[in-house]
């Protein structure tokens, strides 16, 4: 069972293509069609949208949202308002009255369905947060009744609002989640997918003590879209995994591969191999001489607390000091790191990863087997993709 999530759409969801069954990302007319680099899958089976579906929450917008969300090609529908959807808290009839003209649409608001024998619950309150927003509620105990309300045996929890030191950084650096969600999010023994949004810019995920913790918002602080819907998939057990679109698309392209090849051994023709590493879509000259990558030598390098695969680099960069927080902790040991020089990324704007801004990015090569190598190392294999 293949689920989506996404959050944030903010009136852009007409920008988001969803693919057609058999269409290929990297085909020039597809990518026509995608704006910001978001995009659907073709097949889905549950869709979660976490919130903040307008702007302004006036009836025009819930309805032109609700018409797009109802036209998405997915089994299951489901959906819960953000602190921008003011028509769902303020305006209730009207928005009731919506909701009933697509049936499609499961709003769950403080409510539970179960999809499957997959127990989901949604609750759109979120700690007050700026000026006349819908469902603001004051922190400690008054919010807290909200979250003590959440069923024990919940699978998935779609909030808009995240928890307290998970994905919920703002550009001044502040954690605006809520320590009582945190709190009961550590209760429930069966949660295996917390997702939520509100904080564009701590847009991303984390996989914490068996939890998917998502922050799904599909655009970034300007309200642009910027990232693509997250995927997982469900087995018979519960068992969550987080995929990736295009390795869903591989795996169903090796699929049909393993069918046709079956074919054709028994008529004797030869195997049909699924490419590796397929070239990404050409860019333009000036796009790439935007990026400015420049020597830098690590001058330290730690593991960051509780996060397996993450490193915080120190670098000098020639002119400053910056921090760079890097996913290749599992692959490369800090030996071949400290004291060296490598490629960095310098002018890709600063993301929080694990709470630590990051201001850079490290250029390795990844071979085949997944071994990393400094770029112009004689052992790499030529073809290895630059990461």
């Amino acid at each position: 069972m293949i689920l989506v999530s996404m959050s944030d759409s903010h009136g852009r969801h007409d920008n988001i293509y969803q693919l057609k069954n058999g269409e290929n990302i990297n085909n020039q007319e597809v990518l026509n069609n995608i704006s910001g680099g978001v995009y659907l899958p073709a097949d889905i089976d549950i869709l979660i949208h976490s919130g903040d579906i307008s702007m302004r929450g006036n009836e025009q917008e819930v309805d032109c949202f609700l018409k797009w969300f109802s036209s998405i090609k997915a089994k299951n529908r489901c959906l819960i308002a953000g602190n921008h959807d003011k028509l769902f808290e303020k305006q209730r009839v009207i928005s009731q009255e919506l909701i009933k003209k697509y049936p499609n649409i499961i709003y769950l608001e403080s409510q539970e369905i179960v999809i499957d024998g997959i127990k989901i619950y949604g609750e759109p309150r979120q700690p007050t947060f700026g000026y006349d927003w819908a469902f603001n509620v004051q922190r400690g105990e008054k919010i807290k009744q909200f979250w003590d309300a959440v069923p024990d045996d919940v699978h998935i929890l779609v909030t808009h609002g995240p928890p307290k030191g998970i994905l919920d950084m703002t550009m001044r650096g502040e954690q605006v989640g809520c320590e009582d969600l945190l709190f009961r999010v550590m209760e429930l023994k069966d949660l295996k997918l917390c997702q939520f949004g509100h904080i564009h810019e701590h847009a991303g995920y984390e996989f914490i003590n068996g939890v998917h913790f998502v922050n799904a918002s599909v655009v970034n602080l300007r309200y642009q879209l910027q990232n693509k819907p997250m995927m997982f998939e469900i087995d018979e057990n519960k068992n969550i995994t987080k995929i990736d679109i295009m390795e869903q698309m591989t795996k169903e392209g090796q699929e049909f591969l393993d069918s046709l090849n079956g074919a054709n051994e028994a008529l004797g023709f030869k195997k049909i191999e699924l490419p590796e590493n397929s070239i990404k879509p050409e860019i333009a000259f000036e796009d790439l001489m935007k990026a400015d990558i420049r020597i830098c030598e690590i001058l330290s390098v730690e593991k960051v607390e509780k996060k397996d695969r993450l490193y915080k680099l120190k670098i000098n960069t020639g002119f400053d000091k910056r921090v760079v927080v890097s996913s290749i902790a599992h692959k490369i040991k800090p030996e071949q790191l400290l004291n060296k020089k490598f490629p960095f990324v310098l002018n890709l704007a600063p993301r929080p990863i694990a709470n630590i801004v990051s201001q850079a990015m490290i250029i390795l090569s990844e071979g085949s087997g997944g071994n990393l190598y400094e770029v112009g190392d004689q052992d790499v294999e030529v073809g290895s993709i630059v990461i």
